[in-house]
């Protein structure tokens, strides 16, 4: 029987950590008022209870029952005929206001860096999928958390409420906080701890999945060869502009610009914008044909170029040196025989080579040295040739085995935490609000 592949999580180890980290040696003067704040329910349930007699308390209870029997009677959680939550997870419900927030804080996080980035280019890009699915996952990871006896003390929960509304500089103020919640986040207070619980349970079990993988020696040794091999190659780099090609006639300069109007236009605009104001400005149908040509030869010149560099890698192949390699005119001077020295990790010491470059050179070897590839390089077209490959040195092993280790156990977190989600959803039982499952996909 194949052993499952997912039982890598160590639940013991779950245990443990939550034992560890759940108690404090010190509470601060902020901890305790929050905590006090946190147990304020139990406290009004105990008033409450002492004056179930009392008029006011029997006509408060008449207001909350009817609250109840109006939210979660017949028709709850639908509005308007439609469900009214985003997506439920083995019986747990990720309420349409929980998807609310989440967008609008995602939203939000992009326009500080984008500040242009509307809703319209957020529905392109998937957003809301994205959103339903993160919070799919995170509810998975904290109903695994709670199976395996993780729980977030609340403690540990007014620490995160204070950083999470307040930062690290700023002192925990209740009523700030109360507003913050009901007006900024759109919820209460009870609603905002539970939820910022919850993605604290599923960050917890995150953190330990991600520990479960196990790097083999082989693999760490695969690793050290990526690092530590290194590509010498010779180039031969073709610049389209020293190819002679004859000046387009007016005929087919004209028949450019009519096939390609808004390329010629574009171009008319940024030539106005950079021209001598003291000249007078040609209209764009006096300078069509003026930049149409412009196109016209550049196009040729790269056409010739392509042709001169596909000769060159037949020449190459047929075990031409470097330095005897026939040049077609106009490319006597190019460069060839330069060299460059890449690494799979690190800077290499051709910075004016692109990574696409620095990438094949490694896909080369000694059968096959020259790249089939021409590739468009700071405007050239450039002809690479392997020239050594440089093996690593075994002896250093040792010394960077403990560094691959992180490095490779870094990569694989997110990916091992993603299969282990995947896991998580073939064994759940999810289900989607039909109406905004089918807005978003």
């Amino acid at each position: 029987m194949k052993s499952n592949p997912y039982t890598l999580v160590n639940y013991a180890t779950l245990c443990k950590r939550y034992f560890e980290h759940t108690f404090a040696k010190k509470l601060t003067r902020i901890e305790k008022n929050y905590t006090r704040y946190l147990n304020t329910g139990a406290t009004m349930l105990g008033f409450m209870r002492r004056k179930a007699n009392h008029w006011l308390m029997t006509a408060l209870f008449a207001a909350i029952i009817f609250v109840f029997a109006v939210s979660f009677g017949n028709g709850a959680g639908k509005q308007g005929g439609e469900p009214n939550f985003a997506a439920e997870v083995n019986g747990t419900v990720i309420t349409l206001a929980q998807f609310q927030s989440a967008y609008s804080e995602r939203l939000r996080r992009m326009q500080q860096f984008r500040p242009d980035y509307s809703p319209e280019q957020a529905d392109k890009d998937g957003m809301r999928s994205i959103i339903i699915d993160q919070l799919v996952a995170q509810e998975l990871l904290a109903q695994l958390a709670q199976t395996q006896g993780l729980t977030i003390t609340n403690i540990e929960l007014a620490k995160a409420v204070k950083e999470h509304i307040f930062g690290n500089d700023k002192p925990f103020d209740l009523k700030e906080y109360q507003r913050i919640v009901n007006s900024y986040l759109q919820m209460s207070p009870s609603q905002f701890e539970n939820q910022l619980r919850r993605q604290m349970l599923a960050r917890e079990a995150a953190n330990i999945i991600s520990t479960g993988g196990m790097i083999s020696e082989n693999e760490l040794k695969e690793a050290f060869n990526m690092r530590n091999t290194k590509a010498s190659v010779d180039f031969i780099r073709l610049d389209p502009r020293n190819a002679a090609v004859a000046t387009p006639s007016e005929s087919e300069a004209l028949a450019y610009a009519a096939s390609n109007t808004e390329q010629i236009s574009r171009r008319y605009e940024e030539n106005a914008a950079i021209s001598d104001n003291s000249e007078k400005a040609k209209s764009l149908d006096e300078a069509k044909i003026e930049i149409a040509r412009e196109f016209i030869i550049k196009d040729k010149q790269k056409a010739a170029a392509m042709l001169v560099a596909e000769d060159i890698v037949k020449q190459l192949k047929n075990g031409v040196a470097l330095d005897k390699l026939s040049l077609a005119k106009g490319f006597e001077k190019s460069t060839k025989g330069n060299s460059g020295l890449f690494s799979r990790f690190g800077r290499s010491n051709s910075p004016q080579l692109s990574k696409e470059i620095e990438s094949a050179a490694f896909s080369l070897n000694k059968d096959h040295p020259t790249s089939e590839k021409i590739f468009e390089n700071h405007g050239a077209l450039v002809v690479i040739r392997l020239k050594e490959l440089q093996s690593p040195d075994e002896t250093q092993f040792a010394t960077q085995k403990e560094s691959l280790q992180m490095a490779l156990n870094y990569q694989r977190k997110g990916k091992f935490v993603e299969q282990y989600i995947e896991y998580l959803k073939k064994n759940a039982r999810i289900v989607y609000n039909e109406a905004l499952h089918k807005a978003i996909s």
